[in-house]
């Protein structure tokens, strides 16, 4: 999903433009003097990410029945990012999804992977208090390309 400043009125009070493949143009305005209510049916939460597997995918059985698989990748940040010493995030993903498994389950350390899904927060009581964690839970997930394998080569 693209974003980028609109010209215009629109401008001024700090509008981004949000579009997508097969999405319609959406216009966000954020005036700092006051803030107004979204309704909830136009909250939107997508993440898409391309990144390095940091972690092989585990899968663990839940009390629930639910099986959870998790793995990690680092995502490089742009050369001008404004946060100084860290040029990777990080990322934690996770999926109940059985055909998201079946993807993910052949994955290697140095993948160059494709994944959407929407960012959770998840909260527990440990022995040392209330914790919580922010994960990406992938709802569709790609091999953009084997780790040895050279950019550009063909599979």
């Amino acid at each position: 999903m693209a974003s980028k400043r609109p010209e215009g009125p629109a401008a001024s009070a700090g509008a981004v433009e949000f579009a997508g493949p097969g999405r319609a143009s959406v216009t966000v305005e954020h005036d700092r003097r006051r803030e107004e209510v979204v309704p909830e049916d136009e909250h939107h939460n997508e993440i898409v990410l391309v990144g390095r597997v940091t972690a092989v995918p585990v899968v663990r059985d839940l009390p629930s029945g639910d099986r959870l698989m998790t793995w990690r990748i680092c995502v490089s940040r742009p050369p001008d990012t404004r946060f100084r010493g860290r040029r990777i995030d990080s990322i934690t993903c996770v999926s109940f999804d059985t055909g998201v498994h079946d993807e993910v389950r052949e994955w290697r350390l140095g993948d160059v992977v494709r994944m959407s899904g929407a960012l959770r927060r998840r909260t527990w009581r440990g022995y040392d208090g209330v914790r919580s964690v922010h994960e990406v839970e992938v709802c569709g997930a790609a091999l953009v390309r084997a780790a040895g394998s050279r950019r550009g080569a063909v599979h």
